[in-house]
Parts: C-alpha cells; structure tokens; sequence
C-alpha cells in the first residue's frame, strides 16, 4: 500500500513537471511568435468562411481535400485541447495517462464531424 502511493506521488511529480515545461515552451513560443499564430488563425477562419459561403451559393464548389484535412485536425486538436485543460483542472495530474488521452481522442473525434457539420463547414453524409 505504501509503495502504491509511493508510486503514484512519484507519477503525479512527473507528470507535473511534464505540463509545466510544456506551458513554459507553449508561453515562450507565443511571446514570441504570436503575430504568425494570429495571422494563420485569420487566414484559416477565412477559408472557412470562404467554404461555407460557397457551398451556400449552391454549386458546391470545394477547398482542397488538403485544406479540409487542415481544418479538420485543428477543430480536433481544439476540442482535445479542451477536454484535457478541464480535466486536468478537474483532477489533477493524474489524467495524464495513455488511457485518458485515448479517452478524449475518442471522444473529441466525433465532437468535431458534429461540429464542423453544424456550422456546414462538412456537408459530407454519414
């Protein structure tokens, strides 16, 4: 019983030390190349308006299947961004584990088909 919190003390310091070197490079790089970051965001919500806009005319022209691709990774990396910040506030170090990053891949997966067809970004069926 000692050795298991021995253990899991041991894990939950790693894992602390983890998240904290990656918010300090994640501040770092920011701090320093946050009007690239803001750029690229404005040209990819372009693009997705640019594509919802088109396919509302009706002739369902398209972005490349690359673009698509882009947009999709990021909505998923956006909704897995978010689940793991409210657990990890949530709970604590202890969710960073290849069970709960599997966990919240499967779930941001279908979250962000949902979403990118609610906003008529994907117009693809089921």
């Amino acid at each position: 019983m000692v050795q298991s919190n021995l253990l899991q003390e041991i894990q939950g310091k790693i894992n602390n030390a983890y998240i904290s070197a990656f918010s300090t490079v994640a501040k770092h790089i920011w701090l320093q190349y946050w009007p690239y970051v803001i750029i690229f965001i404005i040209i990819i919500i372009a693009g997705i308006i640019l594509q919802i806009l088109m396919l509302r005319s009706g002739r369902h022209n398209r972005l490349s299947p690359g673009f698509n691709r882009l947009v999709g990774s990021l909505t998923y990396f956006f909704f897995f961004g978010l689940l793991f910040i409210i657990t990890y506030w949530t709970f604590g170090a202890q969710i960073v584990d290849e069970l709960w990053l599997a966990i919240f891949g499967a779930i941001a997966f279908p979250v962000t088909g949902i979403f990118l067809r609610w906003i008529k970004f994907w117009y693809y069926k089921k």
